[in-house]
């Protein structure tokens, strides 16, 4: 069996645990014949022999590992093994290991110590490992032993703001004023947040106060005390802080009061964001002079992406600013409506079989399915990037086709147009008959389609993410199912149903919403949240609405897909 055929064999095994004693005896056959990965064959065979109760075995290939990422890795699953199995007695050959790392020494010599009832030490190690690594994913396993001023840190630091805000609450502490007072802020308390910050501000360091300031501008608002919010939203604004500004033009929108209007006449701009900020409001309220002035500051400063929005308003204001193009920025949204897609045809470079040889390991870890450890094996040289794009491209595996086009896409020596091979690469279409079937078949645009197919998974079928929206359109498991009621998580995974109940979900939004921006921003946000938005953000210009959009997340997500959708549209006509 070759190598290239042993490792898609091993790919396929590595999607379910009950093969793992083959995918071991694979990764064996394969350290043995491809040397460059022996090690990384190793940590794998660690992994799995942990999952197969075997940590004796593991142990004897860890031991082997002389890289220091490949060891950490094999290193934090054996720990994670000793901790859910209780075998406390491996702890020791970890710890002779010269590479591993402060905090898991830490947190294997507080179990040696909780196993012979020494209390008093490892109270001692896990307030010393809260002191080096809060955040320490060893730290939260130690937390029975803190005192409850290290528990509510540690559970700050692991992100549990619930957990973390009631402990202090309980023991009424002035230690750890940041952490007090952004849980309470995470938890959506807004008088509490604020009474917080009054009681502690004293003792917060110069630099956690400033961090606070977006927090506690928003916290203010919400209680009802909207200049007070502005007064530190704006000072973060004019700092250059683009969510701040944006928060300030939520204010005077939502609010839309006397008292503010006569507040914002008085606001001295000092920053290219506050300027545009400001710009947008304008242009909601009609008010087509003072948008004017705002933009014109706007298109001169060191955020181009906001000069190239603020060109654009500008131009639908009748007016012509000096040119100054960004061609770095000519596949954003608003520059492809001002300026253009502008292609040219020229030979696509040649991949010689020389280039592919340096590409070995590279292609061995694309079969596999390793990813990221593909991208790590390749170096930055131009050449070989190409190269790497036409390995993926050959593979099918579209997502790292994209991510490696960006890359090759920086090393152009001038970008005043695009490459048409290149932009085949960065836009793919393997899927397009897939989806122009089922798309026509629920009166959906098969650009959309694929448009918003490419962003939220970049063509990754197995694509999971933080939040459990799985497969090429991310479809959450409950939308799955209320959509098709056999949907299962791994059904999502199948291109074809995917697919499939992705297209039938974005029909039922196009139902609801006629504009495809509102569409778009259901897929992404929710449907409660634009319907909010469409009541708040009221205007006839929907490009002014996604500016407006809040969530900085939604609103560059659908400016892409409308960036796409006219990409797809001029490669899919020839």
């Amino acid at each position: 069996m070759s190598n290239d055929v042993r490792l898609a064999f091993t790919s396929n095994l590595l999607q379910s645990d009950k093969f793992d004693s083959l995918a071991v005896e694979n990764f064996k056959v394969l350290a043995d014949s491809i040397e460059e990965l022996r090690e990384y064959f190793y940590m794998r065979i660690v992994e799995k022999l942990l999952n197969l109760e075997k940590p004796q075995e593991a142990l004897h290939y860890l031991r082997k590992l002389k890289k220091i990422r490949y060891q950490k890795d094999a290193v934090r699953d054996f720990v994670d093994y000793i901790w859910d199995k209780n075998r406390i007695e491996f702890a020791d050959s970890l710890l002779s290991l010269t590479s591993i790392e402060q905090d898991t020494k830490i947190f294997l010599n507080a179990l040696k110590a909780i196993t012979k009832l020494d209390t008093l030490k490892a109270r001692s190690l896990a307030k010393e490992l809260v002191k080096i690594k809060p955040f320490s994913p060893y730290a939260i396993k130690l937390v029975p032993l803190l005192d409850d001023t290290l528990k509510a840190y540690v559970y700050f630091s692991s992100k549990n703001y619930k957990q973390a805000d009631s402990i202090f609450a309980k023991i009424n502490t002035t230690c750890y004023p940041f952490a007090q007072i952004l849980s309470a802020y995470r938890l959506r308390n807004y008088e509490k947040t604020i009474k917080l910050f009054e009681k502690l501000k004293r003792r917060l360091t110069e630099r956690e106060e400033k961090d606070l300031f977006l927090p506690i501008g928003y916290a203010y608002w919400k209680i009802k005390k909207p200049l007070k919010g502005l007064e530190y939203l704006i000072f973060l604004a004019n700092d250059g802080n683009e969510s701040a500004a944006r928060l300030v033009t939520d204010i005077l929108i939502t609010e839309n009061s006397e008292i503010l209007e006569q507040y914002r006449k008085n606001v001295v701009v000092r920053s290219q964001i506050m300027a545009y900020s400001l710009a947008l409001y304008h242009l909601f309220i009609k008010d087509t002079v003072g948008a004017e002035s705002l933009l014109i500051k706007s298109v001169v400063g060191n955020n181009p992406r906001i000069s190239v929005r603020a060109k654009y308003f500008l131009k639908t204001l009748g007016k012509f600013p000096e040119e100054q193009k960004n061609c770095e920025l000519n596949l954003d949204y608003f520059y492809l409506l001002d300026e253009g897609l502008v292609v040219k045809s020229e030979p696509e470079p040649e991949v010689h079989q020389e280039t592919i040889e340096k590409l070995r390991i590279f292609k061995y870890l694309l079969i596999l399915g390793d990813q990221t450890e593909a991208l790590n094996y390749l170096p930055n040289e131009p050449n070989l990037i190409y190269g790497a794009i036409k390995l993926a491209e050959h593979y099918g595996n579209d997502y790292i086709r994209i991510r490696l086009a960006l890359r090759y896409y920086n090393y152009l020596p001038e970008k005043n147009s695009i490459p048409l091979y290149l932009l085949k690469h960065l836009f793919p279409t393997n899927y397009y008959g897939q989806i122009a079937t089922v798309a026509k078949f629920y009166n959906v645009k098969p650009e959309v389609v694929i448009a918003l197919m490419r962003e939220e998974s970049l063509f990754n079928p197995h694509a999971i993410s933080p939040a459990g929206a799985i497969g090429l359109m991310q479809i959450m498991p409950l939308t799955g199912k209320k959509i098709m009621q056999e949907a299962t998580p791994d059904s999502l995974k199948i291109p074809n149903l995917n697919i499939t109940i992705g297209i039938k979900y974005l029909s039922m939004l196009s139902d609801s919403f006629q504009n495809l921006i509102h569409v778009l921003c259901g897929y992404n946000a929710g449907e409660r949240r634009i319907r909010e938005w469409e009541k708040t953000y009221k205007t006839d210009d929907p490009l002014l609405f996604t500016e407006l959009i809040p969530f900085k997340e939604t609103r560059e997500y659908v400016q892409r897909i409308l960036r796409s959708i006219i990409i797809y549209q001029y490669l899919l006509r020839r």
